[in-house]
C-alpha cells in the first residue's frame, strides 16, 4: 500500500483519516471540506477553532474565557457518534460579543464536535492544507486531474466505442498512448503552455505555481 494517498475533499474525512492511519499507516493528504458553521461561512465571528478543548477534564472554553455547564455524547443524523458541548444561557445572554458567536437570540452557544481522535485528525487535516509543503505535494493531484481533464475533453475518454471490458481497456491503452505521443510531439515543438482557456480548477488553484499546472498535466500522462 502506499504510503501516502493524495485524494480529493470527497475523501478528507474524519473516519477516513483516522482508519488509514491506524489501520494501514496510510497518510491522506488531500483538502478537506470547510467547515459548515454560520461563522466559517460568514468569514467571521467565533467558530469552533475559537474554543479551546480539554478532553481529558471535559471541559471548552470560549473565547471569552467562559467554560462549558453540559457535557454529553450523543449522535448525530447520520448516525455519527459525537459531543455536544452548551455554554450557561444567563452568561451568553450578557456576553457583549454574542453577535459573533450564535445568531440565537436566547439559546445558548452549543458545540457540536467529534470524538477527540477523530476532530483533532480532521483540525490538523484543514491546519495542513494552509500550509506551502501542503501545496507542493498536492501539486501531484492537480497534474492527474489536469491528464484526466485533457483525456476527456479532447480524446472523449469517457464513451467507448466498442462493447465488452476487453475492448474497452484497449481503447484506454490507445487514448493514453495517444496523449503521450500528444505531449511528445508538443514538448519537441517547444509549444508554449498559452493563455487558460477556462478559468483555473479547485485542484489549480491548489498548485504553488500558475506555470506549473501545464508542466503537471504533460508529466501527468507518462
Amino acid at each position: 500500500m502506499p504510503g501516502t494517498h493524495l485524494v480529493d475533499s470527497g475523501d478528507v474525512v474524519a473516519d477516513v483519516l483516522v482508519s488509514a492511519q491506524t489501520h494501514h499507516q496510510i497518510d491522506v493528504v488531500g483538502p478537506p471540506l470547510r467547515s459548515s458553521s454560520r461563522q466559517q461561512r460568514d468569514g467571521h465571528g467565533d467558530d469552533l477553532h475559537a474554543f479551546v478543548i480539554d478532553w481529558e477534564a471535559q471541559q471548552a472554553q470560549c473565547p471569552q474565557g467562559q467554560r462549558r455547564v453540559k457535557w454529553t455524547a450523543g449522535q448525530s443524523q447520520t448516525g455519527e457518534s459525537v459531543l455536544r458541548i452548551r455554554f450557561d444561557r444567563a452568561t451568553c445572554r450578557a456576553c457583549p460579543t454574542r453577535q459573533a458567536c450564535t445568531s440565537s437570540p436566547e439559546a445558548p452557544r452549543q458545540l457540536t464536535v467529534k470524538p477527540q481522535v477523530y476532530h483533532e485528525a480532521l483540525q490538523a487535516a484543514r491546519q495542513r492544507q494552509e500550509t506551502p509543503e501542503f501545496r507542493a505535494q498536492y501539486a501531484l493531484r492537480a497534474g492527474v486531474e489536469s491528464t484526466l481533464s485533457q483525456a476527456v475533453r479532447r480524446f472523449a475518454l469517457r464513451q467507448s466505442r466498442s462493447i465488452g471490458l476487453a475492448r474497452t481497456h484497449l481503447q484506454q491503452v490507445l487514448t493514453a498512448t495517444a496523449m503521450n505521443i500528444v505531449r511528445v510531439i508538443d514538448w519537441l515543438r517547444g509549444k508554449p503552455l498559452g493563455e487558460k482557456k477556462r478559468p483555473a480548477g479547485h485542484f489549480a488553484r491548489l498548485v504553488p505555481e500558475p506555470v506549473a499546472i501545464g508542466a503537471l498535466a504533460t508529466a501527468g500522462g507518462t
